[in-house]
């Protein structure tokens, strides 16, 4: 496997995607395609006239014009939200210089009616937002929900919706859905807010969306009176939230419970937050506190009850969207590993000493030798790769040990490294260091051990030489799928289906990967995916009863001793 195939399939994976999203959702912007179907093109071209160089040309353009703006765009909204608004803001331009046609030109005016409203200029910021809204675009939708919470304009914004032609259309929208089912709250129609979160409004207009569920399910809960239900979310999956925000819902839902006083009393703190919009909606909570529940409305005993199992499930097995709660010492252990063995590799044998040894090399020749022999087939069969048959080699059993920690090259150990920690980070979330560690190395170890017994076809005059630690990769995928099927069998989910469907479609794509790559063992990735599928099952079964089972602490902020429960 080359550099330029790996490319060559990053570029049609990435841009596949993108067209397939921007028709899923119905984005009818069709210059927003432009740099997708430019690469697109850029791929095809090359790959017609070289098929060797394919991937760099069209790896480059992808690189410039896809990935780029969308580095910028994350780093511009993560900046955005810890108000450090002149990296925003730069981030932001670097986006718009990149594409255009993006609409990142109203993201910059965006984060300067934010930074407007940190410096308490609101009319200006206000005026700033409302011009930003008229923009038929997610950034003109999120201007405008902004304005909308500033001035509380909550009964406008119902009307709004409800006399529109097609409210059923914009409700479509997971943003304005969400600051619809804030509205209702707002306007004390409890009741109506429940029926709406019943109707499935919240679970089917957002796909899979675990931050729109999760914020929805907040508010409804704080508008509920529901504290407890509230300080889990904020300090489970919307932990990332900032303090501030965090105790505006704890506070508003003690209000909505009849705690006025402890309510108004972080209200008055949260007067002089950093946030604008927190200290202003602070304000407005004093002035006009929301409803309070003298009794829990019809329905919402049991949509919480609902809220609460569901919370719970997602917790054990969400894996890939919540957030990671240990220090993945297992992981990065093995991560250490991988790379100490990769080390050896490239000081072995009577090139790496003589390269070592030497004092005419620069350091860059060095390193280059060095790489070099880390795919020296002569090299990797003197330190312990597995030879196939086995009769051609001594000492099977350290051969099968050592060639599932030997890669053929710096491309073959960075791709199983990312693997290893992408996904060994969620199952040591779930199962902790020792478990993960055992599955990991069940999975690498007992992949190759069975390629011994499977017929693969190799002779004396024809043997295969095998390296690399994918099927412990592929065995931590197989973990989390069979880990996730055994939590769909329990209770059915829609966000651990759609992680379920997302590790689905991962295998699919690596099994083609597989077929038409050559020089990779196959064979060995779906012995290591069959292997951690049983791990995963194992584990699912075993969870109720053994130390696989993830503890639940009481929420953090319900420990504070100024938010305990009565």
């Amino acid at each position: 496997m080359s550099l330029n195939w790996l490319l060559i399939w990053i570029v049609a994976i990435s841009c596949g995607m993108t067209l397939i999203n921007l028709f899923r959702f119905r984005i009818s912007n069709l210059v927003r395609l432009l740099p997708t179907l430019f690469t697109i093109g850029v791929l095809l071209f090359a790959y017609s006239k070289n098929q060797e160089t394919a991937g760099f040309y069209a790896g480059g353009v992808w690189f410039v014009f896809i990935l780029l703006p969308g580095i910028a765009v994350q780093l511009s909204n993560s900046c955005l939200s810890s108000r450090r608004f002149y990296a925003a803001s730069l981030f932001s331009w670097i986006a718009f210089l990149l594409h255009p046609f993006s609409g990142m030109r109203e993201q910059t005016r965006l984060v300067r009616a934010l930074w407007l409203l940190s410096r308490q200029r609101d009319q200006e910021a206000l005026a700033l937002l409302d011009a930003i809204s008229r923009r038929n675009n997610s950034i003109g939708k999120s201007a405008f929900v902004i304005s909308t919470r500033l001035q509380g304009r909550w009964e406008r914004f119902l009307k709004l919706i409800q006399t529109s032609k097609s409210p059923q259309g914009l409700l479509a929208d997971p943003l304005l859905a969400n600051i619809y089912l804030q509205a209702l709250g707002e306007t004390g129609q409890t009741e109506l807010l429940i029926e709406t979160f019943r109707r499935g409004l919240d679970k089917k207009k957002r796909g899979n969306s675990a931050l729109m569920l999760n914020i929805s399910r907040m508010k409804l809960a704080a508008f509920c009176g529901r504290i407890d239900v509230v300080a889990q979310l904020v300090d489970g999956p919307l932990g990332y939230f900032d303090e501030d925000t965090k105790r505006f819902w704890l506070a508003t839902a003690m209000q909505a419970s009849g705690r006025l006083e402890d309510g108004n009393q972080s209200f008055q703190k949260l007067q002089s937050s950093k946030d604008r919009q927190i200290a202003i909606a602070s304000q407005r909570r004093l002035a006009h506190p929301v409803r309070v529940l003298d009794l829990p409305p019809a329905g919402s005993s049991s949509i919480m009850s609902e809220i609460e199992s569901d919370l719970d499930h997602e917790t054990r097995f969400a894996l890939i969207s919540s957030p990671a709660s240990s220090a993945h010492i297992a992981t990065w252990g093995l991560v250490a590993t991988l790379v100490g063995f990769f080390v050896y590799e490239m000081i072995s044998g009577g090139v790496g000493q003589a390269v070592m040894q030497s004092t005419t090399l620069t350091m860059v020749e060095k390193a280059s030798l060095l790489l070099q022999n880390t795919s020296s087939e002569e090299n990797l069969i003197q330190i312990g790769a597995l030879v196939l048959p086995t009769e051609l080699e001594p000492n099977l059993t350290r051969r099968i040990f050592f060639s599932a920690f030997l890669h053929f090259g710096l491309l073959h150990l960075l791709m199983n490294v990312v693997g290893l920690v992408i996904l060994g980070q969620r199952v040591e979330d779930a199962w902790g260091p020792i478990w993960m560690g055992v599955a990991y190395l069940l999975c690498a170890i007992l992949s190759i051990f069975l390629l011994t017994v499977i017929p693969l076809g190799a002779t004396a005059d024809n043997p295969y030489v095998l390296v690399g630690a994918s099927g412990g990769a592929m065995g931590l995928l197989g973990c989390l799928l069979g880990y996730l099927a055994w939590g769909q069998v329990q209770k059915r989910n829609q966000l651990v289906a759609g992680e379920f469907r997302l590790l689905l479609f991962i295998v699919a794509f690596q099994m083609v990967f597989d077929q038409m790559t050559p020089n990779v063992s196959s064979e060995c990735h779906l012995m290591g995916l069959l292997i951690g599928i049983s791990c995963g099952l194992f584990a699912g079964l075993a969870k109720n009863g053994w130390p696989l089972r993830k503890k639940i602490p009481q929420p953090a902020l319900l420990r504070d001793s100024a938010l305990k429960l009565d």
